[in-house]
């Protein structure tokens, strides 16, 4: 019953993307460069590069005519949209809203799914306007459990996938991309890599 709810839930998650921009995702394993690779892509450093770890947080980047970010939590399986939060629309206001986030996830005490935020960011950089999005998903070795990144893949039309030069090519990337594989048939996935 959970594999049907499962399939009904990435259906309706593809279809509501069909009416939408082209979607390019960013992942790869904790520490990656993932942030790096969409502030050198926009021109601008808009996410944070901490070396610290945080909440996992998911990033959707839109073209906005106004800087605007609204976060939301996951609960119970959804994205609570009835209780957005606004966060101050500057690289600053992102690292404040995620210092006050748990981090238990990352320290493995927990479930990934208690302390995520989407943050929604609609920013005036050109390469956004035609109907681009970019988004960046936390640290892939969640994705076996995590079901907002197996989501995003459903519609990823894009997949850029990070591999930091200080490990490059280990095994757990090596398994990741397979999986994502798995989501991703039809789909380019490339393989970046940056100095660790």
């Amino acid at each position: 019953d959970s594999r049907k709810e499962d399939v009904v839930r990435r259906l309706e998650a593809a279809e509501k993307m069909l009416r939408r921009k082209l979607v390019v995702l960013v992942c790869g394993l904790l520490k990656s460069g993932k942030s790096s690779i969409i502030n050198s892509l926009i021109g601008e450093d808009l996410l944070d590069e901490a070396i610290l770890p945080t909440a996992p947080s998911f990033y959707e980047l839109h073209y906005g005519e106004e800087k605007k970010i609204i976060a939301y939590k996951w609960v119970k399986g959804h994205w609570d949209e009835s209780r957005p939060v606004f966060v101050k629309p500057t690289p600053e206001g992102i690292k404040e809203y995620k210092e006050k986030l748990p981090v238990t996830a990352f320290l493995g005490r927990g479930d990934i799914e208690t302390s995520m935020c989407k943050m929604v960011i609609c920013w005036p950089i050109e390469l956004l306007k035609p109907d681009l999005m970019f988004v960046e998903v936390p640290d892939t070795s969640y994705l076996p459990s995590c079901q907002p990144i197996k989501e995003y893949l459903t519609y990823a039309d894009v997949v850029i996938y990070s591999i930091s030069m200080s490990n490059p090519c280990s095994n757990r990337d090596m398994e990741y991309l397979r999986e994502i594989n798995d989501f991703a048939v039809d789909r380019i996935v490339s393989v970046f890599t940056r100095c660790g």
